[in-house]
């Protein structure tokens, strides 16, 4: 998600995020987030683009998803079918308003 500006509103957009483990036995795939301000843990199903390279995406479909300006913090959360759960690094990303610079 680097160096591309995301605006407030935006529908049309991937969110990839790389787990660094082979996701192949995973039942549960998931980006969990945090909206600015809020300390409310949010999150979306995922679906696997490449269980080997263990990548996970989400597409934004709704207007309504991304809904504040500021900086977002978004992760991975595994859950294998053994119940080994893997969590990755939150990344920091800035949503723009609407005709900003």
């Amino acid at each position: 998600m680097k160096n591309r500006k995301i605006f407030v509103g935006q529908s049309s957009l991937r969110f990839k995020v790389e787990c660094n483990t082979d996701i192949t036995s995973c039942l549960v795939k998931k980006i969990k987030y945090m909206k600015p301000g809020d300390e409310t843990v949010y999150e979306w199903n995922a679906v696997i683009s490449d269980s080997v390279n263990g990548h996970i995406i989400y597409d934004v479909v709704l207007t309504t998803e991304l809904d504040v300006a500021g900086k977002w913090k978004f992760w991975s959360y595994i859950q294998f079918s053994d119940g080994r759960i893997a969590m990755g690094d939150a990344e920091t990303i800035e949503i723009f308003e609407v005709g900003t610079l």
